[in-house]
């Protein structure tokens, strides 16, 4: 239970720490326990975006809906992935890319990236009706965190821990973390089952293991930002394909 009072504490800003005396060997398993945090990220998301949709045009209302996850998360995946394409633009060794991500400062590269993904995010949803729109927020956080979540399995931590921007190495494996996670997941697939949806999980499954090749040849193992990066490009994916198949079938 404080592995997961760890994840949630961490992955949002919300205060769950207060909830109990969380030490450095329950925040180790947080990536384990990520698809649980979308419970609440994506019904923070899910249920502005109903507020919101009574009162503002529909393309206004998804972009605050996104923004109230913002806010719940502290931008904590955004600026993993803008660290992940300033350090990966610019960088041309392993030295140099981690450098670059760990420096507090965005580049170019990286507010591109943020730019696009958020224009491709928003005009994606708005192609949606309300009905498939509730879906796929549930759906694409939940997922991309869970496919996320295995980079852990697959790769060692890139840095040392005094390298690390969080002061936190991930643990490798947590079976209890894994059962729950996958317990979870399936849940949701059950609940919000269509042809869609599966597609796109099996389509992100398969760039996450691109992504995790990708990764081993220029780096040899992940940090916290590619975590955050996986996170949100699992997330865009899983967006485009819901998408193409909700418009094409």
């Amino acid at each position: 239970m404080k592995s997961i009072l760890a994840s949630l504490s961490f992955f949002t800003r919300l205060p769950f720490w207060k909830l109990a005396n969380l030490e450095s060997k329950h925040y180790a398993s947080v990536v384990h326990y990520w698809t649980l945090s979308s419970v609440i990220t994506s019904g923070v998301m899910v249920l502005s975006f109903f507020i919101f949709k009574e009162i503002l045009p529909m393309k206004l209302a998804l972009i605050l809906s996104l923004g109230s996850r913002v806010l719940v998360t502290g931008a904590l995946h955004e600026d993993g992935f803008a660290d992940f394409f300033d350090g990966f633009g610019a960088g041309r060794d392993k030295d140099r890319v981690l450098s670059i991500m760990k420096d507090s400062h965005i580049g170019a590269y990286g507010v591109l990236a943020l730019i696009f993904n958020y224009i491709i995010l928003i005009e994606t949803y708005s192609l949606l009706d309300v009905t498939k729109i509730f879906v796929l927020m549930i759906m694409a956080d939940a997922s991309s965190k869970f496919v996320s979540s295995f980079i852990t399995y697959l790769l060692p931590y890139a840095r040392d821990k005094e390298g690390s921007k969080s002061g936190v190495i991930y643990s490798s494996v947590d079976y209890k973390g894994l059962i729950v996670s996958v317990l979870f997941i399936s849940i949701l697939i059950y609940l919000f089952f269509s042809y869609a949806v599966i597609a796109a999980f099996l389509v992100i499954t398969i760039f996450f293991l691109v992504y995790v090749w990708f990764l081993k040849k220029r780096i040899g193992g992940y940090t916290g930002d590619c975590c955050g990066a996986s996170y949100v490009f699992m997330e865009l994916i899983f967006c485009i394909i819901y998408l193409v198949f909700n418009t094409s079938v």
